[in-house]
């Protein structure tokens, strides 16, 4: 698994991974989740935009059905703060669902809100502020 993630030159083995995670995950909670978790949130800012947002499904997913090991949330969390302040749309607002699920704390929220909000920031990181706030405020 680890070298489909990090040096799989067949793009199809890769996306069998994230989209496949439910059940490689649930299946195999500890062991696989130790090896390529933190592999994931390691490389995941040297992926294409598709891979990090198929990266966000993942984490969606894990999160949703209560899969991913709670050793990971705050790590995964970090990440999510960085992926949201990224210029491209589609992983903003794939990794703002992300952020959502992990329930940030009012004061890490409104840090983010102050960074994403700022001027010199580019038009979707700003508009997916907005929407960041839309979602706080419907939690």
């Amino acid at each position: 698994m680890r070298e489909l993630l990090l040096h799989g030159k067949n793009s199809l083995q890769q996306n069998y991974v994230f989209q496949n995670a439910k059940s490689i995950f649930r299946d195999n909670i500890d062991s696989i989740q130790e090896e390529l978790i933190p592999l994931v949130l390691s490389e995941l800012l040297k992926w294409s935009e598709g891979r990090q947002v198929q990266a966000g499904e993942m984490f969606e997913m894990l999160l949703s059905e209560k899969i991913l090991n709670q050793q990971f949330k705050p790590e995964l969390k970090s990440k999510c703060m960085e992926m949201i302040k990224m210029w491209s749309k589609s992983v903003l607002l794939q990794w703002i669902n992300v952020l959502m699920l992990l329930e940030p704390s009012t004061e890490e929220f409104k840090l983010l809100m102050v960074d994403m909000s700022q001027r010199q920031q580019p038009e979707a990181v700003r508009c997916a502020c907005l929407r960041l706030l839309e979602k706080q405020r419907t939690s």
